[in-house]
């Protein structure tokens, strides 16, 4: 499935069945979106192209720009739940 799409279908989860906070959607779908965009830097515009490797190569990047534990916490938060 193509990534930006299947994070269209996460927002909608997200916010629909889970019943997540708006905050907490906003936050989720930026982080989400934000990997996104460092993927297809990466040359990968397919879910099934993303491994566990990018997630890691990815948390590192976001560390290097000196994002706080708890963000880097959040942000892995929403990646797990959208790859559920």
């Amino acid at each position: 499935m193509e990534i930006k799409m299947s994070i269209d279908c996460y927002v909608e989860h997200i916010t629909s069945e889970r019943c997540l906070s708006g905050t907490t959607v906003i936050y989720y779908e930026r982080e989400v979106r934000l990997f996104a965009d460092y993927l297809a830097a990466e040359g990968i515009t397919q879910t099934e192209e993303i491994t566990p490797l990018q997630a890691r190569l990815f948390q590192a990047q976001r560390m290097e720009d000196g994002l706080r534990p708890g963000t880097i916490k959040r942000m892995l938060s929403a990646l797990r739940s959208w790859c559920k």
